[in-house]
Formats: C-alpha cells, structure tokens, sequence
C-alpha cells in the first residue's frame, strides 16, 4: 500500500512541478504583440523596454518606434517584426542606455507581430 501511495504522490510531484515550470516560462518568455493597425504598445523586460506604434497607411501597415538596453549585461536589447505579409525586420540596441529607433512599412497587409528580446 505504501509504495502505491509513494508512486502517486511522484507522479503528482511530477505533474505539480511540470506545471509550475511551465508558468515560469510563461512569465520570463520575451515581450510580444501580434497586432492590427491602429494599436500601440509599450513593453518591458529584465534589460530591455521599447515603444512601438503600429498605423495604417492606405493598403499596408507600418511600424515605428524605439527600444533601449536597460541593463549593463553584455547582452542587447532586440526588436524583431514580421508583417502579415511575411516580411521580416530586427533592430537592436547594445549597451545600458543606449536606444535605437526603427521604423518598417509592411506592404499589403494591416498586421505585424512584434517581439522584444534580450540576445
């Protein structure tokens, strides 16, 4: 009976901490937006935070902003798009402080997906 209740309480210590890992790579998972034009947003990660405005123009989307290292770790802030049209652009800025600004137009399309990162 004893090794029964054994074997249960590690398969629901398993179960417990799969799940409790599972959320924590929710929460530290990099910042993104999956948006359509008009929409703005305004994220924040450990090291990195950034600004970005999406705004329709005629039959495409185009995106606009800035993003800043927030952290002397040796690592980058990084913006990364991909319209709705498949298009993809990057930006990064290296070094605590310093910001880069980046402007992208996506054509035929009023969607991007946008994500903030540190690499």
């Amino acid at each position: 009976m004893e090794v029964k209740v054994r074997k249960k309480r590690a398969a629901l210590s398993l179960v417990l901490g799969t799940a409790l890992a599972s959320g924590l790579l929710m929460v530290t998972a990099p910042a993104a937006s999956a948006a359509s034009c008009p929409s703005s947003w305004e994220p924040t990660i450990s090291g990195a935070k950034g600004k970005w405005t999406l705004r329709c123009a005629g039959k495409d989307v185009v995106v606009s902003g800035w993003i800043e290292d927030t952290r002397a770790d040796g690592k980058c802030a990084r913006v990364h798009s991909i319209g709705g049209n498949g298009s993809e652009h990057q930006k990064q800025a290296c070094g605590k402080g310093n910001r880069a600004s980046f402007e992208w137009r996506y054509y035929n399309t009023d969607t991007a997906h946008i994500r903030l990162s540190i690499k």
